[in-house]
C-alpha cells in the first residue's frame, strides 16, 4: 500500500491550523466503546458538506473496523455478493496504514470524498535515461516521473476520527 496519502492527511489534521475537520473519540488512549462508535461515525457523516457525500466512503484502520463490526447497529450492512460492508449506506474500506487508535492523536479513520481531498501530482523532476541493453545501432530512452499526493480540498470534503479526550 502507498502510505503517502495517509501521511499527508494526518499532517493536515495535526497542523497548528488544521485543514481537515475532526471528530474526537472522547478517550485519550482508546477507540470509543462498541455501543458509542456508531454515534462518532454519524458525527463524521454530519461534518462533511452535501456536495461531497455522493462519493464519500469510510477509510478505517483494522481496529476501528473490528469495533464497528461489534457494534450490532442496524445501519451496518454486509453484502455477501460483493463482500462489502456499509454503514448508513456508505462503503467501509480497511486501510492498513492508519493508526490503531490506542494512543493520543492517533487518526484511526477518515470519512469523505477522497478523490476531492487528495490530488496525485507530479513532482518537478523527470529523469530520462538510456537503456544499456539495446540492439546494436539503436538507442532506447525511457523517462521516470515521480508522483506524490497533496491535499486538495480537505476543508469540506473529509473528516478524521482522532483519539483524544
Amino acid at each position: 500500500e502507498n502510505s503517502e496519502g495517509a501521511v499527508v492527511l494526518k499532517a493536515a489534521v495535526a497542523a497548528a491550523a488544521p485543514t481537515i475537520g475532526k471528530v474526537s473519540t472522547g478517550a485519550a488512549t482508546a477507540l470509543p466503546a462498541a455501543n458509542a462508535i456508531v454515534g462518532k461515525l454519524m458525527d463524521m457523516i454530519a461534518s462533511v458538506t452535501s456536495p461531497y457525500l455522493p462519493n464519500a466512503k469510510f477509510y478505517v484502520s483494522r481496529g476501528l473496523y473490528a469495533s464497528i463490526s461489534k457494534s450490532n447497529n442496524t445501519t451496518l450492512n454486509f453484502d455477501p455478493a460483493s463482500k462489502a460492508m456499509t454503514l448508513a449506506g456508505y462503503p467501509i474500506v480497511v486501510v492498513d496504514v492508519l493508526d490503531a487508535g490506542t494512543s493520543g492523536d492517533d487518526v484511526s479513520g477518515y470519512f469523505g470524498d477522497m478523490g476531492s481531498a487528495l490530488a496525485m501530482v507530479s513532482r518537478k523532476n523527470l529523469d530520462i535515461s538510456r537503456m544499456e541493453q539495446t540492439r546494436p545501432g539503436s538507442m532506447t530512452y525511457f523517462g521516470d516521473a515521480r508522483f506524490t499526493f497533496a491535499g486538495w480540498d480537505t476543508t469540506n470534503s473529509i473528516v478524521a476520527l482522532v483519539t483524544e479526550a
